[in-house]
């Protein structure tokens, strides 16, 4: 996967954020009785939080 614009990091690093991050949130919280608008808004963050760091890596130029 070539990721070398903002869109595409951005993109990338909100599936990570949400897929893998979340799923793992969804699965401490309901382990610990916690509610799902918890759970929600905790994966919502790692979604939006992966977005900006995958827009930052993505939009870096690399100088030769």
């Amino acid at each position: 996967m070539k990721i070398s614009t903002v869109q595409t990091g951005a993109m990338t690093g909100a599936l990570i954020g949400a897929l893998i991050v979340g799923g793992n949130i969804f699965t401490n919280n309901a382990y610990e009785l916690k509610p799902v608008g918890l759970s929600i808004l905790n994966a919502g963050f790692s979604a939006i939080s992966g977005a900006a760091m995958g827009a930052i890596l993505g939009g870096w130029k690399k100088y030769k």
